[in-house]
């Protein structure tokens, strides 16, 4: 007999995602820039909730399968650990907005000595580390990708902050024009599509491809239009894409981008 859910398991499931959420999005809003230092009382307190959650969720998911006693342990280590991640880093979220709405915060000069983009195996540009002093104390804050390009000609910032309970700082405002943080904007995206032109030319490659196969051989399959005729279909539909890039490229080049 196949186990029903029970209400409260739904109930916790819906807060546990809205709190990481909102945390996530709050942080995003609201921390311009922050330190992430880590705290043994949070990752004890995620262990000592989030493990017995893990096992607890985990058993009826083997038990479903027929499991051996392995497959138990295995998805119970699994579903804990997963838990425990999330639930520490949104802890350590959930410390920063508490400490944000609580506690004060200061105006201050920060020191910027460098830069440094943050990649992630297999998913590219994370975030940017910014490597300061406030304070005569060296801190290395977390910043969003497009704050590369707000703070790379920086030496120095006026800012809004203040220190979490956990030790972490954080920073609500940096002073600068709001015209900067647009075309810092405007800079990260345009370096974004550069970085992933390739994406476009393998969707309009996709799309032209469709099109050409409704049009001119509607019920033919791949043997009956042939392989060498394949072929040929898509190397010139590839130099038709680059020529139009290399075109456009040109045309921003010698009478847009010189306005």
């Amino acid at each position: 007999m196949e186990r029903q859910i029970k209400k409260f398991e739904v109930w916790l499931t819906v807060i546990f995602v809205t709190w990481a959420v909102t945390a996530y999005l709050l942080e995003l809003l609201l921390v311009n820039m922050y330190t992430r230092n880590d705290s043994a009382v949070l990752f004890w307190c995620a262990v000592a909730v989030f493990l017995p959650a893990g096992v607890y969720f985990a058993i009826p998911m083997a038990a479903k399968e027929n499991a051996r006693w392995y497959k138990y342990i295995g998805y119970s280590v699994m579903t804990s650990l997963f838990l425990i991640f999330v639930g520490y880093f949104t802890l350590l979220k959930t410390d920063l907005l508490w400490s944000l709405l609580t506690k004060p915060t200061t105006s201050g000069v920060v020191y910027i000595k460098s830069l440094k983009k943050d990649y992630l195996p297999k998913h590219g540009w994370d975030h940017t580390n910014v490597n300061t002093i406030y304070n005569n104390k060296r801190l290395q804050f977390e910043a969003s990708r497009t704050a590369f390009f707000l703070l790379k000609d920086k030496d120095s910032l006026n800012v809004t902050i203040g220190c979490s309970n956990t030790g972490n700082y954080f920073i609500t405002d940096i002073h600068l024009p709001g015209v900067e943080r647009w075309d810092a904007r405007k800079t990260y995206w345009v370096d974004w599509v550069q970085r992933n032109l390739w994406v476009a030319v393998l969707l309009i490659f996709a799309f032209m491809v469709a099109i050409l196969k409704e049009r001119y051989w509607p019920n033919a399959t791949f043997a009956q239009i042939g392989w060498k005729r394949f072929v040929l279909i898509c190397v010139s539909i590839v130099v038709i894409i680059f020529i139009i890039i290399y075109v456009g490229l040109i045309v921003y080049i010698k009478f847009i981008h010189k306005r």
